[in-house]
Protein backbone atom coordinates (compact mmCIF):
# COMPACT_ATOMS: atom_id res chain seq x y z
CA UNK A 1 0.00 0.00 0.00
CA UNK A 2 2.32 1.95 1.12
CA UNK A 3 4.59 1.81 -2.32
CA UNK A 4 1.71 2.31 -4.03
CA UNK A 5 0.57 5.48 -2.08
CA UNK A 6 4.26 6.86 -2.57
CA UNK A 7 3.85 6.56 -6.90
CA UNK A 8 0.83 8.42 -6.53
CA UNK A 9 2.98 11.18 -4.36
CA UNK A 10 5.48 11.63 -7.28
CA UNK A 11 2.84 11.33 -9.82
CA UNK A 12 1.38 14.33 -8.04
CA UNK A 13 4.27 16.00 -8.11
CA UNK A 14 5.06 15.53 -11.72
CA UNK A 15 1.95 16.66 -12.72
CA UNK A 16 1.84 20.01 -10.06
CA UNK A 17 4.98 21.13 -11.31
CA UNK A 18 4.96 20.07 -15.24
CA UNK A 19 7.90 18.32 -14.63
CA UNK A 20 9.67 16.45 -17.42
CA UNK A 21 10.52 13.42 -15.46
CA UNK A 22 8.72 10.30 -14.59
CA UNK A 23 7.53 9.88 -10.80
CA UNK A 24 9.80 6.95 -11.17
CA UNK A 25 12.86 9.19 -11.45
CA UNK A 26 12.41 11.25 -8.01
CA UNK A 27 14.25 9.92 -4.59
CA UNK A 28 11.90 9.59 -2.09
CA UNK A 29 14.10 11.85 0.09
CA UNK A 30 14.88 13.98 -2.83
CA UNK A 31 14.40 17.90 -1.68
CA UNK A 32 11.36 19.31 -3.76
CA UNK A 33 13.08 22.53 -3.28
CA UNK A 34 16.32 24.51 -2.56
CA UNK A 35 19.76 23.05 -4.21
CA UNK A 36 20.47 19.78 -5.29
CA UNK A 37 16.58 19.47 -4.96
CA UNK A 38 13.71 19.20 -7.86
CA UNK A 39 13.61 23.55 -8.29
CA UNK A 40 10.58 23.51 -7.31
CA UNK A 41 9.01 27.20 -7.14
CA UNK A 42 6.71 28.96 -5.16
CA UNK A 43 3.60 28.76 -8.11
CA UNK A 44 4.89 24.63 -7.95
CA UNK A 45 4.28 24.25 -4.56
CA UNK A 46 1.15 26.45 -4.17
CA UNK A 47 -0.41 24.06 -7.13
CA UNK A 48 0.98 20.84 -5.23
CA UNK A 49 -0.78 22.01 -1.92
CA UNK A 50 -3.77 22.40 -3.55
CA UNK A 51 -3.47 19.13 -6.09
CA UNK A 52 -2.22 16.91 -2.88
CA UNK A 53 -5.17 18.45 -0.60
CA UNK A 54 -7.92 17.27 -3.14
CA UNK A 55 -6.24 13.90 -4.32
CA UNK A 56 -5.37 12.68 -1.13
CA UNK A 57 -7.97 14.21 1.20
CA UNK A 58 -6.01 15.81 3.54
CA UNK A 59 -5.17 19.47 4.91
CA UNK A 60 -2.31 21.29 4.38
CA UNK A 61 -2.16 24.08 6.95
CA UNK A 62 -1.54 27.08 6.75
CA UNK A 63 1.83 27.71 8.36
CA UNK A 64 4.34 28.51 5.78
CA UNK A 65 7.10 26.41 8.68
CA UNK A 66 4.93 23.40 8.41
CA UNK A 67 3.93 23.41 4.98
CA UNK A 68 8.02 23.66 4.29
CA UNK A 69 8.55 20.77 6.75
CA UNK A 70 5.77 18.87 4.72
CA UNK A 71 6.45 18.96 1.39
CA UNK A 72 10.32 19.11 2.33
CA UNK A 73 10.28 15.28 0.32
CA UNK A 74 8.46 12.77 -0.85
CA UNK A 75 9.13 10.98 1.67
CA UNK A 76 7.61 13.58 4.40
CA UNK A 77 4.10 14.20 2.46
CA UNK A 78 3.80 10.27 2.58
CA UNK A 79 4.33 10.82 6.18
CA UNK A 80 1.78 13.28 6.57
CA UNK A 81 -0.46 11.52 4.36
CA UNK A 82 -0.76 8.51 6.08
CA UNK A 83 -0.69 10.32 9.64
CA UNK A 84 -4.35 12.50 8.43
CA UNK A 85 -5.48 8.97 8.03
CA UNK A 86 -5.09 7.24 10.97
CA UNK A 87 -7.91 6.66 13.03
CA UNK A 88 -8.04 9.03 15.86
Amino acid sequence: MSAELMLEVKKTIVEAAWLKISPSEIANDCPLYGPGGLGLESIDMTTLIFDLEKRFSIRIPEDPEVVKKILHTASSILDEILRQRRPT
